[in-house]
């Protein structure tokens, strides 16, 4: 048939008439107002379908008719899809109009150009579709959604025949010959569906079917069910490639077809070559024997392209790898200290030329608060202040000044001169300060303290580097280098579609980690270190007839006092003051307080100046930043002190 004329004589059976020319009116409600369908069927099981579309344009003036065929039903493994062949577009007259057509997740869109001097006209689509029928050993089974879920306007009125071959004797073979409207694939259920949608077997080789009335994404459902064999059986293969995110080209028996994997599809029984290509991957070649009325499985590895495979397995482990060996190198260069001797020994005096603070970096590698109430205590001990207790009843404390020399050529190191002057004032000194008073004041000179700490241990040749800065370094390359080796694997990753490249993740989260601890001893700081914790042995486990052999008894006083500041800068004072519980009595120069004095006294006495100086010493005003960054349990300002049909698809206005 050409153009309409072959849908003249309908209205003889439908008692409808069929618009064959656009008429001239007013603009009404964009819609479909008439669908017909013509489905031929053939005996091998496909069937041709001749769709005539006739469209009236709303307020938008819209010509463009967009029409959406499906050919997919179900989901994932379970999906079948049908080989829908588009033949051609055409106007009332038969003649090919100008469209376009892009793939959708089941089938396909279509958009056809009409005339703009047309407010209603008509548009044919003719397609083919393979292996329509679902065919059993029970039954020959076709079913297709004549409008489609996609049209998004109302859709007047659906003629369609079904006709099949005068070998088949529709009358003795059919079962079932049904229409159902539905909606998102779902069969609808309200009241008037047989008003709506009938079925009429007209011949012995046509069924009719008309529906009226669709909503917007309402469809029709035409189902047919006949004999078994009453056209040419055909079996399901389902086709699945593991492992490929890349979307396939598949060709059946050198036929280039729409099947992507995962999805099932029908052929007809025999042996067929299926020829799979996919992006990076190996074309490969299978042959699969389809029995009727079965569904076999095919499952088809394709393999990487030898560069694909270099660059999404082998790359990422030599990469990674590259980058263990990175960090090992940067760690045993800049991070790992020089080997010593290995073994501790305890050590009865503290390393030569060291004060107690210098001890404590030495010892950890960082500036903190015990390093800070160490030089006070070593401050107090000899003679440059005393620790004055005040308030019965109440650890308070006052600082109050001697009248020993301080400044040049008073052999107080750079760090110490500041912790002096940052209690009692470097110019206008003070006499006597109080321990709170310094809260919101002394914080200022501790960038200064640190500074000149760090400077003493590098200049003593204790560590090649600034052990605080260069740490700080590290921390700000290590973090720009981790997250760039993250970003980079996520992107290699999804690029290269190889999960190995995750393996660069704990690279870098190995590489941010370490690099918080480059700050390496040089050989003398080596040796200085395992005299240190030889002398931190002695402080913790010396006993008192050890102490009066090495020291003598008429030292003990001495003794005690002289090493308490390393204790601190240690933090094993409480230890060190259980050495001398029983044999350290007296009143000490450089402590005031009430009544007789022994070595646990002094000992609370210091936990009580870390708990209170906590606050006085690092924490500054709410509203002002130190600027500087000791070590400590919290850094400077806390510091331990202590499915549906095929077909249809839908359409509308573009």
């Amino acid at each position: 048939a050409t153009g309409i004329s072959a849908y003249e004589g309908l209205s003889v059976v439908s008692g409808f008439a069929v618009d064959v020319v656009d008429t001239t009116r007013v603009r009404k409600e964009e819609a479909v107002t008439q669908l017909l369908v013509e489905i031929d069927v053939q005996l091998d099981g496909s069937v041709h379908v001749q769709e005539w579309v006739l469209y009236q344009s709303g307020p938008n003036g819209s010509v463009t008719l967009e029409r959406t065929l499906g050919n997919a039903s179900g989901f994932d493994e379970t999906e079948l899809l049908l080989d829908v062949d588009l033949q051609r577009v055409t106007d009332v007259d038969g003649e090919k109009i100008a469209f376009s057509h892009a793939p959708t997740q089941k089938g396909y869109t279509i958009r056809a150009v009409g005339d703009p001097a047309y407010q209603r006209q008509w548009f044919g689509f003719e397609y083919v579709v393979e292996h329509a029928f679902e065919t059993t050993e029970l039954a020959d089974v076709f079913t297709w959604d004549l409008v489609g879920e996609a049209y998004d306007i109302p859709v007047r009125e659906v003629f369609t025949t079904i006709s099949f071959p005068e070998e088949v004797n529709v009358q003795e073979v059919i079962r079932v010959a049904s229409c159902a409207p539905t909606y998102f694939g779902a069969v609808q259920t309200k009241e008037g569906l047989e008003e709506r949608c009938t079925t009429t077997l007209t011949n012995e080789n046509t069924v009719t079917m008309f529906a009226q009335d669709l909503e917007p994404h309402e469809d029709v459902r035409a189902t047919v069910s006949l004999d078994a064999k009453t056209v040419s059986p055909t079996g399901v293969v389902r086709l699945v490639v593991p492992g490929v995110t890349a979307d396939e080209t598949i060709w059946v028996d050198g036929e280039e077809t729409v099947v992507t994997a995962p999805q099932s599809f029908r052929l007809s029984p025999g042996e067929h070559t299926i020829h799979i290509e996919a992006e990076r991957y190996v074309p490969q070649d299978s042959v699969v024997v389809v029995e009727p009325y079965q569904t076999q499985d095919l499952s088809v590895e394709l393999r990487l392209q030898p560069l694909w495979k270099f660059l999404s397995v082998w790359f990422p482990l030599l990469l990674s790898l590259l980058g263990v060996v990175f960090v090992i190198w940067l760690w045993a260069r800049f991070g790992k200290d020089p080997r010593g001797r290995g073994t501790i020994i305890a050590q009865y005096d503290p390393p030569p030329g060291l004060k107690p603070a210098e001890v404590g970096v030495v010892y950890d590698r960082k500036a903190d608060t015990h390093d800070l109430t160490a030089t006070i205590v070593w401050l107090a001990v000899h003679g440059y202040l005393k620790i004055v207790r005040t308030g019965k009843g109440k650890w308070t404390f006052e600082f109050t000044r001697t009248s020993k020399q301080t400044g040049a050529g008073s052999g107080l190191t750079a760090f110490e001169q500041e912790v002096y002057d940052g209690i009692f004032g470097a110019e206008d000194r003070k006499k006597t300060v109080k321990l709170s008073s310094l809260k919101g004041k002394f914080y200022v000179h501790l960038p200064v303290i640190q500074e000149a700490l760090y400077t003493s241990v590098v200049e003593g040749g204790y560590f090649p580097n600034h052990p605080n800065n260069t740490p700080k370094r590290f921390v700000a390359g290590g973090l720009v280098l981790s997250v760039g080796l993250v970003v980079l694997a996520f992107v290699a990753a999804a690029y290269f579609e190889g999960v190995l490249y995750f393996l660069m993740i704990p690279v870098a989260a190995l590489l941010f980690l370490l690099s918080f601890f480059m700050a390496k001893r040089t050989p003398l700081g080596v040796e200085t270190l395992e005299h240190i914790k030889g002398f931190k042995l002695f402080l913790t486990t010396a006993e008192k007839d050890r102490l009066a052999f090495h020291q003598g008894p008429e030292k003990f006083t001495e003794l005690f006092e002289e090493y308490l500041p390393f204790a601190v800068a240690l933090q094993v004072e409480e230890e060190w003051a259980k050495r001398f519980a029983d044999i350290y009595k007296g009143s000490p120069d450089w402590f005031v307080g009430d009544g007789m004095v022994d070595a646990l006294v002094v000992s609370h006495m210091l936990s009580s100046i870390q708990s209170v100086s906590r606050a006085a010493f690092v924490a500054p005003p709410a509203s002002t930043s130190s600027g500087s960054s000791w070590g400590g349990s919290s850094g400077f300002s806390g510091g331990g002190f202590s499915g549906g049909g095929f077909g249809g698809g839908g359409g509308g206005s573009w």
